[in-house]
């Protein structure tokens, strides 16, 4: 059986929902077809009776500010408490303030080249020393920084990509915020609107298509074959599953194949790794350590973030300004490779061995306060496979291209395909949502 649509979108993620909103709205018939038993996508919300607040184990942050999220956020009702507090560092039991991360590279990444030609690899750029001599340190935190924020492999990321950002000298870019009753309350509010479109536990395995036609085939939670029949096609899954072997779990097959050049726009992104584990504790014991820190306990109640040498989990942070004993444990890039298809006790017992060893403090005290802990593998999820998007060298504009319409029949769209400033962020798979839900509408008012 075959349903007839007037779009189908692959995806219930933000920028699936947030497309098929708009279309729902200029009376398009929709399908939103999605492989996980949620929607979400990589907007993915634990939450325990045990913890005050819920734990993220996707995206976390609001970066920035922009009307589209900020739009969302206040039609949905949901309250934004923006990250502030005390950084520090940790090693080996020693506890010092952090200067500002952004102001340590800022002399490194200002050196960045938006036109450089050829372009190049953030590592190429760093063998440059830029900086000068005696920035070694700062180039080493710009390294570690690329490598954590981005999740990239600084062999591959660009260099002129990463100049165009230029988040280190925006003030507002730089600013971060989290949603207080959970980030999943966003796609949940995008979703409410569409009156049963979204249909879960049901994996595309091929869109066949041509001009002004698609069929789209999946199997749903039995495994049955179905099918949708539609006038156009919104295509939002991760970049890691558009680069998947077409006999892996949760790959699509295009009929014909996708242009030579959208394939090349995707040949210029790379899929960008992270790794994380949220634990809860019975209380908060970093407060505890004021002595080491030579502060006093208000100062380290504040806590926000930790910076550590480990070669794992580098970076933590704390629920700040919310009182909660809940520590994230953060890793990006060839760190979070690394991490990835590992057991959960493993990890999570690596973690506390690196925090226990980095603040001075006792694993085996850690593991008797711990509580529980959430962790989801990305880069072992079949629907993701990997985390979220960056430039490759030569693929500074590879985003633009690949967000460009096929035939006025297939569109590609998601966080890979923001500006700039936002790929791989959630505001900006929003952004880019919008704007081909309202692409794709005018194209149908067109042919009618």
């Amino acid at each position: 059986m075959t349903t007839r649509v007037d779009v189908v979108v692959v995806g219930a993620g933000v920028s699936g929902l947030a497309a098929a909103r708009v279309l729902r709205v200029s009376g398009a018939r929709v399908a939103v077809l999605e492989a996980r038993d949620r929607i979400g996508g990589r907007v993915y919300t634990a939450r325990d009776a045990r913890s005050p607040l819920p734990a993220e184990l996707g995206a976390e942050f609001l970066h920035g500010s922009t009307d589209a999220a900020v739009r969302a956020l206040n039609d949905a009702g949901l309250l934004a408490m923006e990250v502030t507090g005390t950084t520090m560092q940790a090693n080996a039991g020693k506890l010092s303030a952090e200067d500002d991360a952004e102001d340590d590279i800022a002399p490194v990444m200002n050196k960045l080249d938006p036109h450089c030609t050829p372009d190049r690899s953030f590592e190429d750029f760093l063998a440059t020393h830029p900086g000068g001599p005696l920035r070694i340190g700062a180039r080493r935190m710009a390294k570690r920084y690329v490598e954590g924020f981005h999740g990239a492999d600084v062999g591959r990321i660009s260099e002129r990509a990463l100049a165009r950002q230029g988040e280190v000298n925006d003030p507002q870019q730089a600013r971060a915020g989290r949603v207080i009753q959970g980030y999943d309350r966003l796609p949940q509010h995008l979703a409410d609107s569409l009156d049963g479109a979204v249909r879960l536990r049901t994996t595309v395995t091929q869109v066949a298509w041509e001009r002004g036609r698609v069929r789209v085939e999946a199997r749903d939670a039995r495994g049955r074959r179905v099918a949708w029949s539609a006038r156009s096609a919104i295509i939002t899954v991760p970049l890691g599953v558009f680069k998947a072997p077409e006999d892996a779990p949760g790959a699509i097959t295009f009929l014909p194949p996708l242009p030579r050049a959208t394939q090349h726009a995707l040949d210029g992104l790379a899929v960008g790794h992270a790794a994380r584990v949220v634990l809860l504790f019975r209380e908060p014991w970093w407060e505890q350590l004021d002595e080491q820190a030579g502060r006093d306990a208000d100062s380290l109640a504040e806590l926000s973030f930790i910076f550590t040498d480990n070669p794992d989990f580098g970076v933590w942070w704390t629920a700040f300004p919310a009182r909660v004993p809940l520590l994230t444990a953060w890793a990006g890039g060839p760190a979070a490779r690394r991490l990835g298809h590992r057991p959960d006790d493993e990890v999570v017992d690596e973690a506390l061995r690196a925090i226990a060893k980095a603040t001075g403090t006792s694993a085996a005290r850690l593991r008797r306060l711990l509580v529980t802990h959430w962790r989801h593998d990305w880069d072992a999820d079949p629907f993701a496979r990997g985390a979220y998007s960056y430039a490759a060298v030569g693929g500074a504009d590879a985003a633009r291209g690949l967000a460009k319409p096929i035939a006025g029949t297939l569109w590609i769209t998601g966080e890979a395909v923001a500006r700039s400033a936002d790929i791989g962020t959630v505001h900006g798979a929003l952004e880019a949502g919008e704007k081909t839900g309202r692409e794709v509408a005018k194209v149908l008012k067109r042919r009618r």
